[in-house]
């Protein structure tokens, strides 16, 4: 009998936290799951942890790959999963004991395709920094999302596998950065999303996960998907104008960020001044950076901090 929750984890050199990711799936409130994990290739101890657990005779499917990157291992943790609902579950994330009792409740009573809720963020030595409740109510949020994003990590979110096979859509192999940014609105741009209340789980933060590479790559991809909702779903663009207009925008913000982190303080500015009409702050950030680089180095941080872009 297949279960009623496939939990997909993706690894890749994860020895230094997976004891803990794992452990937490074990304490589930809920009991009705199988962890499905595929190993990316991993040259360190996170083939031991794993099979030692297998070995103990945990509801484990395991699967051990060549290097391929993070969306073709979700996709294969998708394939090789038989559960009703996936949630999803980082390397380094924690859920909450009541995390999939909390998500599978949500969701079926939201008669939801999706479903997320809040998260704790953490540091690297586990230390609660600040906690990211939803301010949305469950429906159809394509626009609201586009507006401003709330799944901030896939680590407290669940979907429903019938509705993935049912809209063909998997993890986009062209994304390394956003893939769960793209496939989640994807979703929400034909199906009802449910909106939990609850802290689902603790999302670990890195101090060098956001390096000047990867934001270049987040406002690309970014456009990427934009585009490709509006590819999927002709007339679309019409109907949620102002949405993807500040979706767009803060692509644009994203670009004029990497800008300047590169200390492109003219490219930084006119990728700004395309989108001060927008909204007020980025009005205001226009004019602190064609002022003072370093009060926007401070003013930028503390909004980053507080998503007040979104």
């Amino acid at each position: 009998m297949n279960p009623t929750v496939s939990v997909n984890l993706c690894c890749y050199n994860s020895e230094k936290y997976l004891e803990e990711t794992l452990q937490s799936v074990f304490a589930q409130t809920f009991k009705d799951w199988e962890l499905v994990i595929v190993n990316d290739g991993s040259t360190d101890a996170t083939d031991a942890i794993i099979r030692k657990h297998i070995a103990a005779g945990r509801p484990i499917v395991y699967h051990l790959q060549p290097n391929a990157g993070l969306a073709p291992s979700r996709n294969q943790a998708l394939r090789l999963s038989r559960g009703k609902y996936i949630a999803f579950l980082d390397h380094d994330d924690i859920l909450l004991p009541d995390a999939l009792e909390n998500q599978v409740r949500h969701i079926e009573e939201g008669k939801a395709a999706l479903s997320y809720g809040g998260y704790i963020v953490i540091n690297t030595k586990g230390v609660e920094k600040k906690r990211l409740l939803p301010r949305h109510r469950s429906g159809f949020l394509l626009g609201k999302l586009l507006r401003r994003y709330e799944m901030f990590a896939p680590s407290g979110v669940l979907v429903d596998r019938q509705a993935l096979l049912d809209l063909k859509l998997e993890f986009d192999p062209n994304l390394t950065m956003t893939e769960d940014y793209c496939l989640f609105l994807l979703v929400a741009a034909e199906r009802r999303i449910a909106v939990s209340p609850c802290i689902i789980s603790k999302v670990r933060v890195h101090v060098d996960s956001l390096t000047t590479r990867s934001m270049g790559r987040w406002a690309s991809e970014f456009d990427y998907t934009h585009n490709l909702i509006q590819q999927r779903h002709p007339g679309i663009q019409a109907e949620y104008a102002a949405d993807f207009r500040q979706a767009n925008a803060r692509s644009h913000y994203a670009h004029a960020l990497w800008m300047a982190k590169q200390g492109r303080r003219d490219d930084a500015t006119r990728e700004l001044r395309k989108i001060i009409f927008v909204s007020p702050k980025y009005l205001a950030l226009f004019l602190v950076l064609l002022a003072s680089p370093t009060l926007w180095n401070k003013l930028e941080s503390k909004l980053s901090s507080n998503r007040d872009l979104d």
